[in-house]
């Protein structure tokens, strides 16, 4: 997965990304899904960050990323955005 984000805040953000699998059974991730560090982002500036993983049965899949932030203003962690993303895997028989 290949996610784009663009600060639209105005200070720095140290940002960290959860990501969240329904059903998580069926989804192979290299790593972890929580508190993914994706740097700091300097106001209006845009980044884009990759994600290998790999789904292990065929069916419709949600996954829910949820990016939080500290600044120097806000010392502790907030909410900066979410999304929902719809994944459909199927298997392709030969």
């Amino acid at each position: 997965a290949v996610y784009q984000r663009r600060s639209l805040a105005d200070t720095p953000l140290v940002l960290s990304l959860t990501l969240n699998p329904d059903p998580a059974d069926y989804l192979i991730c290299h790593g972890v899904l929580c508190d993914i560090p994706l740097g700091r982002l300097e106001t209006q500036e845009t980044k884009t960050h990759s994600i290998e993983a790999a789904f292990v049965a065929s069916g419709q899949f949600n996954v829910t990323a949820e990016v939080f932030g500290f600044s120097d203003v806000r010392k502790d962690l907030s909410p900066c955005g979410r999304s929902t993303m719809t994944v459909l895997s199927r298997t392709s028989v030969d």
